[in-house]
């Protein structure tokens, strides 16, 4: 049979391994006993028993046209004559045979994918020929013999079974066809244990071209929640180790959290990659901070020592400490009788004399060079030492320098600088801020300073700005630098986060994972361009997007869908490949806070009761009150073993069923508000509950069953099965082209207005602080905002009355039309403020639109910050009449 013929292929190729294992133990052994530590070879030889254990080493089996047949798996096996018997998945060859077309088959023939009973010992279960074309058939009828189409351990199939396009599976007899459809939806219905899997079986073909992108500088893959972003950077960790761009001690994989490196930790070793690092951004940036990280600073604070002109910040402040007048030198030098001074110093008990100002005027020079701030002081000691060698014959440079007036001169001047002493003074000292900060505002400076650190314990905001300092005093000394740095959920780096990753990569070479749409650092990004030029410091880089999605059932997709399109309208909503198979979308309400902990208790001990291995876990607000009886009332229910996590701990990962616990109150207490609550809410595979108190957030709250009464004593409960609909469309009449004209040349004739044109300019200036606003051949401006679309109409009157008001309402109404999408939020903006006095209030209430006006050097209006969605120097000011 095929399947026996295949099984044995499988066995040899784990007798080789074992045999490998086995030779490569007993060595370890003997390098134990004469060298006190294992072999560095140990960390792979557990990276292949993982594999192993874990997940089958083979999973697939090509012929080619030459006549040879090779498995392809998870790791690389050689035979006793070193003849190659498993390629590895991730080499080279094996991604262009993957990515193998009928339309483009390359050198294949054959293509089969194997099927296991996904426990020891790997039996084959089935197959699948994903290609195979006429020539094997040819081939086999032909009798080629085996052993010119397969090596040792495999076998060819015998005339007349087999590659026909369908698998089948030895179950008692039975035939069963599988398709890669079904293997795949197989595989992303397996129950979540706690420990992320790779996916070199279900890999996509989206998803292969990016692990073996081959493009100079970083790739950042934008993703949604199950778009198998993580998995693909893991997996192209070993397309580079075994492509040999890099070896597996020079990867840094940074992950946002401990509990995220634990469930994703065993992929990389299981495919060879045991010797790659793994890290917390806090770890690595700690790792060189002797003093403990504790406490925390004020939300404003954070988000500040992230901000990119803390950059600024921090050099203004080391290079304050450099004060090259003669002033700060003038109590080191002794005065002559006329008038003068001059810097004496004693050396091998002589005292000598020399020009203070040629001395500053060396430090000057090397402060104007390049360089970190300490190496550039040390060139300022050397050279100020052979400069006072001129005047002391037979000294050396250490002569000089052990001087004490020496020793004095250079410590007035240019000292060497420690970075804890250089943030603490800072943050310590108004006088020394103010100086440094001229960036930040005078509150801006005030929370800083609220939350000023001591040498002995820092906040984890801390120390990326000792990081930054670090590298600016010392450079890259004493600095781990690595050939290839994976960042997960790079959308919650700080600016300052990134350019210290930027630093321990100087090649460029990354790949940055995230989806901007989960975003709930204390930063958002407009765009990966604002990210990924600071990770990368100004080098190349590409940006690929996944859409499909391999997590969300469709009723869970369906149900937050309105959530991401609010949450982050400019980015891509996943499209999930799962059929509806009954998973649920459950929402309760309860009556009091009183009531919460019981229903949510209750409804996980529900899901719990089937007892078939599935993971759950209780997403909640930070409130670590709720939290505490959260995790008492679970661990007091019998057979309930559940994880509660807050959003941000639940990043990266994924549960089989997941509950949310008061969805307003983490959109509430999110600095991104909505995006943290989107995160909470994608975070399972077979079904999601929602257990809240307070109203939900309108954009989940109209897939949500009604409310019940507040005055109600039961707890209510519903549960809404969503099936899967098409979405609706609405019906637009395709534009005549005269139209378009017509709203083209009024566009055009505008903008040669002088009033028209400064004003549209002005308005972009300070939109562009708020999104990527759009011109157009067809409207003024539109913005794309957290808030949603807003369309501007620019009026072109100097001195607007009504009539130009409600023409260009009217106008706005068919741009509406023409741009054929959703607009929120109409605006008009006018050169100064109308004539008449009603007007505003008028075209307001008759059209539904927003009026605002240039005034004073601002903007002004009914509504302009909600008009202008953060722009700064806005003013709110109130209507006519009130």
């Amino acid at each position: 049979m095929v399947i026996a013929q295949e099984q044995r292929g499988v066995d040899f190729a784990y007798a080789c391994l074992e045999r490998r294992q086995s030779g490569d133990a007993a060595a370890d052994a003997v390098y134990r006993v004469y060298n006190g530590m294992p072999a560095s070879s140990a960390s792979g030889l557990r990276g292949e028993a993982t594999a192993r254990d874990g997940e089958p080493l083979v999973i697939m089996r090509v012929s080619t046209r030459s006549g040879e047949s090779f498995l392809v798996g998870r790791r690389p096996v050689w035979n006793e004559e070193r003849d190659l018997v498993v390629v590895s998945s991730a080499a080279r060859q094996a991604i262009e045979w993957r990515l193998a077309t009928e339309e483009d088959p390359g050198e294949l023939l054959l293509r089969r994918r194997l099927r296991f009973l996904r426990r020891k010992p790997w039996t084959v279960t089935g197959y699948l020929d994903e290609l195979v074309l006429r020539q094997y058939h040819a081939e086999r009828d032909a009798g080629v013999p085996a052993e010119e189409i397969a090596p040792e351990g495999t076998r060819t199939l015998p005339a007349g079974e087999g590659a026909d396009s369908l698998a089948r599976a030895d179950t008692g007899g039975e035939t069963a066809a599988l398709s890669l459809e079904s293997l795949l939806l197989d595989d992303l219905d397996l129950p979540r244990d706690g420990v992320m899997r790779d996916i070199v079986e279900t890999v996509q073909r989206e998803q292969l071209l990016l692990v073996a992108h081959e493009r100079p500088g970083a790739l950042v893959v934008q993703g949604g929640p199950g778009t198998g972003k993580t998995a693909v950077g893991l997996y192209r960790v070993m397309w580079l180790l075994d492509n040999q761009y890099c070896s597996a001690d020079n990867v840094l994989v940074v992950g946002p959290h401990r509990g995220f490196l634990d469930y994703a930790g065993q992929v990389l070793p299981a495919l060879g990659g045991g010797d790659v690092t793994t890290l917390t951004l806090d770890s690595l940036l700690g790792s060189d901070r002797p003093a403990s990280v504790a406490g925390s600073d004020n939300p404003e604070a954070v988000f500040l020592k992230g901000d990119d002109r803390m950059a600024d910040v921090l050099r203004r402040a080391a290079e304050a400490h450099c004060r090259l007048t003669r002033a700060r030198v003038s109590p080191l030098l002794t005065a002559l009788e006329d008038d003068e001074s001059v810097f004496r110093f004693v050396c091998d008990g002589r005292t000598y004399e020399a020009d203070a100002d040629a001395l500053l005027g060396i430090a000057r020079e090397a402060l104007r060079e390049s360089g970190p701030f300490n190496v550039r002081q040390a060139n300022f000691r050397l050279r100020l030492a052979g400069k006072l060698l001129l005047s002391v014959p037979g000294a050396a440079p250490e002569d000089i320098l052990s001087s004490r007036e020496v020793a004095a001169f250079i410590q007035r001047v240019w000292p060497r600088l420690n970075a804890a002493d250089v943030y603490t003074r800072l943050l310590d000292s108004p006088k020394t801020l103010e100086a440094a900060a001229p960036l930040l505002t005078a509150e801006e400076r005030s929370a800083l300073r609220w939350s000023r650190p001591r040498k002995t314990s820092w906040t984890t905001a801390d120390l990326v700005c000792l990081d930054e300092l670090e590298w600016l005093l010392n450079g890259s000394e004493d600095r781990r630098i690595w050939a290839h740095i994976v960042v997960d959920e790079a959308q919650d780096l700080t600016p300052m986060q990134a350019r210290a990753l930027a630093r321990r990569c100087p090649s460029g070479s990354m790949t940055i994972l995230g989806d901007l749409a989960q975003a709930s650092g204390p930063h958002d990004y407009r765009s990966w361009r604002e990210l990924a030029g600071l990770l990368t410091a100004g080098k190349a880089w590409t940006v690929e997007i996944l859409q499909a999605g391999f997590r969300l059932p469709p009723e869970v997709a369906e149900f937050v869908e309105p959530l991401a399109r609010v949450a982050a309208p400019r980015m891509p909503v996943v499209r999930t490949v799962r059929p509806a198979r009954g998973q649920t979308v459950h929402v309760q309400q309860v009556s009091s806070l009183e009531r919460l902990v019981g229903a949510v208790a209750a409804r996980v001990a529900e899901i719990t009761s089937v007892r078939d291995g599935r993971s759950t876990a209780v997403i909640v607000p930070v409130d670590d009150s709720l939290q505490a009886r959260l995790r008492t009332a679970l661990e007091t229910a019998p057979g309930t073993t559940v994880q509660v996590l807050q959003p941000h701990e639940a990043k990266g990962v994924e549960f089989d069923h997941v509950v949310v616990v008061e969805p307003a109150v983490i959109a509430g207490a999110t600095r991104s508000g909505l995006r943290g609550l989107y995160v909470a809410l994608t975070r399972c595979t077979q079904s999601l509950s929602v257990v809240h108190h307070a109203a939900l957030p309108m954009p989940i709250r109209a897939g949500a069953p009604s409310a019940p009464s507040a005055a109600s004593d039961e707890i209510s409960q519903e549960t809404i099965s969503i099936m899967p609909t098409v979405p609706t469309t609405v019906s637009h009449p395709e534009l005549s082209a005269e139209f378009e004209d017509f709203l083209q040349a009024a566009v055009a004739a505008d903008r040669r207005q002088p009033v028209h044109e400064r004003l549209r300019h002005r308005l972009l200036a300070q939109l562009w602080e708020a999104g990527e606003p759009e011109g157009g051949g067809i409207a003024d401006v539109v913005l794309a905002a957290e808030h949603g679309t807003h369309l501007f109409e620019v009026l072109q009157a100097e001195n607007p009355t009504y009539s130009d008001l409600r023409a260009a309402a009217t106008r706005t109404t068919e741009i509406r039309f023409a741009l054929g999408r959703p607009v929120d939020r109409v605006i008009l903006v006018c050169a100064a403020e109308p004539a008449e006095q009603w007007a505003v209030e008028t075209v307001e209430g008759a059209f539904g639109v927003s009026v605002i006006w240039w005034e004073g050097g601002t903007w002004r209006g009914t509504d302009v910050d909600g008009a202008v969605p953060t722009a700064p120097g806005l003013v709110r000011t109130t209507s006519h009449g009130e």
